[in-house]
């Protein structure tokens, strides 16, 4: 199962990629800002990815830095996503840290790289 979901996770981070960083960049901004559209609520995070199953927002794929936002912020942020958007799996506005936060490194726009965490966060409350 974590061999699939690594899959979906690399598959997914390479859907938003795209040869310019700042093309790259601007899209992952979109999504989030899609999702998340106080920009209070985006500030610290530089890719939210949504996996969807029925209609309904399942987990997310996210990187941020850890010195702009801590992990506990991240999901407490995309707890209030879950809870608006999903109406299937009745996640009532929780989510929770499905894999641990994992040091990487970011690309940015001028085509450096700075450290951050990239780590999976479900909707709902762990089982």
């Amino acid at each position: 199962m974590r061999v699939i979901m690594f899959v979906v996770i690399g598959l997914a981070i390479s859907a938003c990629s795209a040869p310019d960083p700042q093309t790259a960049y601007d899209r992952r901004q979109a999504v989030m800002a899609d999702l998340m559209p106080d920009p209070a609520d985006r500030a610290g995070l530089d890719l939210v990815f949504p996996i969807y199953s029925r209609n309904d927002i399942k987990s997310f794929i996210v990187e941020y830095f850890p010195n702009q936002v801590s992990a506990d912020t991240v999901v407490a942020r995309l707890a209030k996503v879950c809870g608006a958007r999903n109406q299937f799996i009745g996640a009532d506005g929780q989510a929770f840290i499905d894999d641990a936060p994992e040091d990487t490194t970011i690309g940015r726009p001028d085509g450096t790289r700075m450290p951050g965490k990239k780590m999976v966060v479900d909707c709902g409350s762990p089982s």
